[in-house]
């Protein structure tokens, strides 16, 4: 059996015409630089580097939901300012 990586298979997905609709995550182990560019070429929606909490993972998944791919690439981030954002309009109400 040939060993993959998230990459390698988020690649296969993507080139999987039935599946074209599929919106993928990976859970990256390292942060390295240019993963976003890797990640969004691949055409992956998001990224989040491993042991996140619950409610970062939930929130990365909501996002998702509503995510184009023509949108750049969701990452933790990302997340943290839309929920500030989300907040401050909230407290201003």
């Amino acid at each position: 059996m040939q060993i993959r990586n998230g990459l390698k298979l988020g690649i296969d997905i993507r080139n999987n015409h039935s599946l074209d609709e599929t919106k993928l995550l990976i859970l990256s182990s390292f942060g390295r630089k240019d993963d976003a560019g890797q990640f969004k070429k691949a055409g992956f929606s998001a990224y989040l580097n491993k042991l996140n909490r619950y409610d970062t993972v939930k929130n990365m998944i909501a996002a998702i939901l509503q995510h184009h791919d023509s949108q750049p690439l969701l990452n933790q981030h990302s997340i943290e300012q839309a929920q500030t954002k989300k907040k401050l309009s909230q407290s201003c109400v």
